[in-house]
């Protein structure tokens, strides 16, 4: 896709500022969390898309460069990563629910429950949140994604087959990430019943005690 005329660094800088504002609100929240003994949220991390994955999408998606600001959710993205999968409802709400973060709800994609056919697993938030820009303030859209470790570990081996095979990834290799993907919801699933056992085990001493 041809991006002739195209001011790229003026078109990311509200992307930029938007992920720059909502990590530092993100980093702030964690460590109050923390601070009251509450190691929910393991780290966050942000990112703006390069220009080339843009123009990747587009073309993929059929959008046009006129359109990206209405059609493309991902160009500013952050990354929640926590422990165990039980956590993700609880961090979800905590997110669409807390005022002092300054997101507005527009769209949630859960696919830790339906997961893609690819294996792909996480809990997407798409956010609107208020940059300041000239000539005046504006929304900038935001995807946030929550998954736990082992989601993202998947993630980050799937992703880059994904753009090298450009949507022809060989059967062989679409069957092994598929298996992947299924051990790491067994792993995760697996490490929420030890960590459910635990603490009965701990309710159960402080009753007796």
């Amino acid at each position: 896709m041809v991006s002739f005329g195209m001011d790229w660094d003026s078109f990311l800088l509200p992307y930029a500022e938007a992920v720059d504002s909502i990590l530092e609100r993100f980093r702030s929240f964690v460590s109050i969390l923390k601070a009251n003994g509450d190691p929910l949220i393991e780290s966050v991390e942000g990112r703006v898309k390069t220009v080339p994955s843009i123009l990747e999408k587009a073309e993929r998606k059929d959008i046009s460069l006129d359109r990206l600001a209405e059609e493309m959710a991902d160009i500013a993205g952050i990354r929640v990563l926590c422990r165990f999968i039980n956590d993700i409802p609880r961090i979800a709400s905590l997110i669409e629910n807390t005022e002092g973060l300054g997101l507005k709800v527009i769209d949630i994609r859960d696919y830790v429950t339906n997961s893609k056919a690819s294996g792909y697993r996480s809990h997407h938030i798409i956010v609107l949140y208020p940059v300041s820009i000239r000539p005046g303030p504006a929304a900038v859209p935001c995807e946030i994604q929550i998954r736990t470790l082992a989601m993202n570990h998947w993630a980050g081996l799937e992703h880059p087959l994904r753009f090298k095979y450009k949507g022809k990834m060989p059967d062989k290799l679409k069957e092994r990430l598929l298996a992947g993907a299924t051990a790491a919801r067994q792993f995760d699933e697996e490490i929420a019943g030890i960590r459910e056992e635990i603490l009965e085990a701990e309710r159960e001493f402080i009753q007796k005690n």
